[in-house]
């Protein structure tokens, strides 16, 4: 029973009845199942027990799913207390599943970008301690750390048959193919973080700043421009896949209109997303089905 109730009311779970064909790196048909877990947020445990609930990992925690397609829509890190053995697990899960036809597509959700950009506001205590503390830390999640290195490859939008993934939501993928949009974003926030890295190895930004958060402030020295421009992208602001929340919070007479033109543009039936918390803490749809929020509180604190 236990199971039963983490997978209703402490975890979103869509399982979508769906031999892999890649159209392109974003774009997948597949006859198999297709499953969706939204934020995990460190949550580890309640991770391996959705898992193993639903039968895709067995009680070692290696990948028992077949041919079944899992994905996550991002946000495995911050706040809870094992970000690291979460990450650990998909990534011991992307390289198990295809051997046996299946795949595991981890899509990048904010608090990864967060990481990989340096802010740390909501690293909990236990997280620095699994990785060596704060230095230990910006390490691992540097360009050449372990994950660091991981969450740089990640898509932040992929199709896979009739429906849409991304963390955040769709906001301006109208005129756009999901290669644009996931080379756009990374374009955008590689770009940021390496004029903010300058700016650091010179002393002019702290060491410890966020690299993506443009300063609050109407005039700065020229020497900071091309920084603070970089981090005002649209591509990784708060409109970006990462971000978005329209998709579930924006009312109909605003956003049915963009989600219609989203969806008949890719010929996908729903959106499927993250990162806005559900009221009920339950999955929930909006406009006929075509999106589906999946952000039931897997962290229950």
């Amino acid at each position: 029973m236990e199971r039963f109730k983490i997978i209703k009311l402490a975890l979103a779970l869509v399982s979508l009845s769906t031999s892999l064909v890649a159209a392109d790196e974003y774009v997948y048909e597949t006859d198999s199942p297709v499953i969706a877990i939204g934020d995990v947020h460190g949550a580890y445990t309640e991770l391996l027990s959705l898992l193993q609930g639903i039968g895709l990992i067995d009680e070692s925690g290696h990948w028992v799913g077949g041919e079944t397609h899992l994905v996550s829509l991002g946000d495995l890190v911050d706040r809870g207390p094992d970000s690291k053995s979460a990450m650990d697990l998909m990534m011991q899960l992307q390289a198990e599943a295809p051997a046996s036809g299946g795949r595991v597509h981890v899509l990048l959700g904010n608090h990864e970008l967060m990481n990989i950009g340096g802010d740390l506001r909501d690293v909990s205590e236990s997280e620095y301690r699994a990785l060596g503390g704060p230095e230990g830390h910006r390490q691992a999640f540097s360009e050449n750390g372990e994950y660091g290195a991981w969450l740089r490859r990640l898509p932040v939008a992929i199709q896979i048959n009739d429906s849409l993934f991304a963390h955040g939501g769709l906001s301006s993928l109208a005129g756009k193919t999901l290669e644009e949009v996931n080379g756009d974003f990374w374009q955008a926030a590689g770009n940021a973080i390496s004029e903010g890295q300058k700016l650091q190895s010179t002393g002019l930004l702290p060491s410890n700043r966020s690299l993506l958060d443009p300063l609050n402030v109407d005039e700065i020295p020229e020497v900071l421009q091309s920084w603070q421009d970089a981090t005002r992208s649209k591509f990784i602001g708060l409109n970006s896949v990462v971000w978005y929340r329209g998709n579930v919070s924006c009312h109909p007479l605003i956003e049915e209109q963009n989600v219609r033109t989203v969806l008949a543009q890719h010929g996908a039936r729903r959106i499927i997303v993250g990162h806005t918390p559900t009221r009920s803490r339950e999955i929930e749809t909006r406009y006929d089905g075509r999106v589906v929020a999946i952000d039931t509180g897997m962290l229950a604190s």
